[in-house]
This record gives structure tokens, sequence and C-alpha cells, in this order.
């Protein structure tokens, strides 16, 4: 009840603040360069903006609720925000059949510079939402007004996938890129397309392993390539601690390939 009746303020005070040119929340969003979430498009290198929401324009959409463990702190917390699947549907609207159908991954990018890959398929079939309230109140709150949040306790068959949950979890989100998986990660692709198992590896290390290690993706490469037993990846992020994805055997191996496949094509491994 009280947090319907949160809710309901929520609604009202987001109402006014949109007839009335923004309320003094807005403003202090604006000093701080918080006041909107930016969507673009990329292809080709060239960033197209598609959509802008201000928070007084996303509190009058219909917002979902979730109960959801926080990957940091590990308790309960009730967040409150609209569907991602939804802001992409609308921001996709205006473009044709075709360039739709390229975007497989929405790169999302926080105030403080963090950038994680989320997979459009994720989004389509779970219900990750933006958050903007946290436990009744706004985020804004504590400077950090929207947040992307995954159902990864309300829902635990997505723990089933193999993707880093605990990286999607984007604090501070100033924009989303809608691109092509193919474009964006162009530089870790292949060019030998004949092993099966090497394929297998590339796909799993483009959406589990860049989850975590997106930031030296090269580096990580290279001090990859002394693993050679099958479950030594699993060991190693055992010990350390962190969310490990649900690899299969065929999983590892697959990375193991891939691994030693690209290095020896890159010529990387001795680099600086």
């Amino acid at each position: 009840m009280r947090h319907n009746s949160l809710f309901i303020l929520l609604t009202l005070a987001v109402g006014l603040a949109a007839t009335s040119a923004f309320a003094e929340g807005d403003d202090i969003w604006r000093r701080n360069g918080y006041e909107k979430i930016s969507i673009y498009w990329t292809k080709g290198g060239k960033k197209t903006l598609l959509k802008e929401w201000y928070l007084a324009e996303l509190g009058q959409w219909k917002l979902d609720g979730r109960a959801e463990k926080d990957p940091v702190t590990g308790q309960m917390v009730t967040w409150s925000g609209p569907r991602m699947s939804k802001l992409v549907d609308i921001a996709l609207r205006g473009m044709n059949l075709h360039d739709r159908g390229t975007v497989d991954i929405l790169v999302v990018r926080s105030n403080d510079g963090r950038e994680v890959a989320v997979p459009r398929a994720v989004v389509r079939k779970y219900p990750l939402i933006l958050a903007l309230m946290k436990n009744g109140n706004l985020l804004e709150s504590q400077n950090k007004p929207f947040k992307t949040i995954v159902p990864w306790t309300s829902m635990s068959s997505i723990k089933e996938t193999p993707f880093p949950l605990n990286k999607y979890f984007v604090a501070g989100v100033k924009e989303i890129e809608l691109a092509n998986a193919a474009e964006k990660f162009g530089k870790f692709v292949l060019s030998k397309r004949s092993d099966p198992v090497a394929l297998r590896g590339e796909r799993v290390f483009r959406w589990s392993c860049m989850g975590c290690h997106e930031t030296a993706p090269k580096k990580f490469l290279r001090d990859s390539f002394q693993i050679t037993q099958n479950d030594a990846i699993k060991t190693k992020h055992s010990s350390i601690g962190s969310y490990m994805p649900p690899l299969s055997g065929n999983d590892v191996r697959g990375v193991n390939s891939y691994l030693d496949a690209f290095l020896r094509e890159q010529r990387i491994l001795n680099s600086e």
C-alpha cells in the first residue's frame, strides 16, 4: 500500500513537471548533467540520435516494479521503471525494417564512463527495466537518475543463460547505443570460419567474456592464451569469487579454441 501511494504521488508529480517546463527536481538534474537519457543508433561509425526522454516523461509511463537482489550489496531491492524493450521499440520506429533488423546489441553507457554491451535478444526475452525509483524513492536523490535492472532474482531461468548478468546492472545511465555486434566487435572476429568449435567459442567470448573484460580485451586475450585445460576458466573465476555465467564443457573448449585461433591470426601474442 505504501509503495502504491508513493507511485501515485510520483505520477502526479511528474505530470505537473511535464506541464510546467520541468519542476525543481529536473533543474537539479540539469545543473548536474543528469537530466535525460538518450538513445542512439550507430552504423558505419556514424552515430545518430533517435530519441531522448526526461524523467518527467518516463515517469508518466506504466512502470514495472521488480524485487531483485542488488549485485553489490546482496540486499533485496524494489526497483520501478519502464521496460527497456519498450524504450528500444519506440526509438526504432522511424527506421526501415532492414536497419531495424541489424540491431542486435544495446551498448549501455554511464555518466562515469562505464560501457556494457547487452544482447538485444536478452532485452526482448526478459523484462529488464530502466529504473527511476529504488524502494519508493527517486534515484535522482542519490545523484544516479537511471539504472538498468536485470530480473535475475524474480526470474531464475535467466541465470541459465551464458551472460554476465551482474555486469548488466549499470548505474547512472546517460545513453544507450543501438548497434550491430558484428560491426561493433569486428576486430575480434575470426577470419577463418571453418572450425565450428572455434566459432562457438567466438560467440561465447563476445557475449560472456567481454561482458567483464570489455575495457582491455586484447590484454585479456594474451593473458588467457596459457589456458589449456577445459576446466581452467571455471577454476580461475571461482577462485576470485566473481559471478560466472553457466558455461558448458563445450563452451569452455570453444573459448580455448577461439583464443588459440584468434591470437595466432592476429599475431598479437608477443605485442605490447
